[in-house]
């Protein structure tokens, strides 16, 4: 069989203790009584020490291994639009990031956390004004650099924070004009520009702990012409662990 992956070994390990549903996936076993399909899920069910349902197929052609898996994989972003979602992929992406920060805190961890599709499926249904903050990051998108997902995950997050302070955050930072002071971390937020400039890689964590960091700033009553962020510093966020280990 192909080596064994170390990332997928730890999620579908997670997997079987905690979130297994049986989806009519097989185990296949060869003419010769080799495993050719279906080794990460044993192995999970071993790490785990709990049992799976599964369908177990024996007597194929070994040969017939190399056939498998060579599809595309299904992604959170198809789960989303067969289910007839709006904006599929924010949505997905939203939701992986949301869960993120609740696991792992405002840091690199958070965006980088492995969403399974059956977690990307419940979490409408289970937080259904998350609609609202994916339309909301879509449409704020148009009129900034900052990616729409992190401002979904973050307008999510920082309504579940303090609703009635984030709906004047977010209202200043799309709705620029008289009455808007210069100094208002949201207007600060709303001119800040893409480190090293256009064309440049920044990594999400960078946008996610930006955007906190200007919220936890508006709470406190902070007046910022401009919204600085060292490496190492601590950003922090109601609902989500503290990190404090930075980027």
């Amino acid at each position: 069989n192909r080596p064994m992956i170390p990332g997928n070994r730890k999620f579908l390990t997670n997997e079987c203790a905690h979130n297994w549903q049986y989806n009519g996936q097989t185990i296949v076993f060869c003419t010769e009584g080799h495993l050719i399909e279906g080794q990460h899920r044993l192995q999970g069910c071993i790490d785990s020490g709990i049992p799976i349902v599964s369908y177990v197929v024996v007597g194929i052609p070994h040969s017939a291994q190399s056939t498998m898996d060579s599809g595309k994989t299904r992604t959170g972003k198809d789960t989303m639009a067969m289910n007839c979602h709006s904006h599929p992929g924010e949505l997905a992406a939203t939701a992986r990031l949301i869960r993120g920060c609740w696991k792992f805190g405002i840091c690199v961890a958070a965006t980088m956390y492995k969403q399974t599709n059956h977690e990307a499926e419940k979490f409408p249904s289970e937080w259904p004004n998350v609609h609202a903050s994916v339309a909301l990051g879509v449409r704020m998108n148009k009129m900034t650099v900052i990616p729409a997902p992190v401002i979904s995950a973050c307008y999510f997050l920082t309504m579940r924070d303090d609703p009635v302070t984030a709906e004047h955050f977010w209202d200043t930072f799309e709705n620029t004009g008289p009455g808007c002071a210069w100094d208002d971390p949201a207007m600060a937020l709303r001119r800040y520009k893409r480190p090293g400039g256009r064309g440049t890689s920044v990594r999400q964590v960078h946008w996610l702990r930006i955007v906190v960091k200007a919220w936890n700033l508006y709470k406190a009553g902070e007046k910022v012409s401009q919204i600085l962020l060292a490496d190492d510093e601590t950003v922090t966020m109601r609902h989500c662990p503290s990190n404090t280990t930075g980027a």
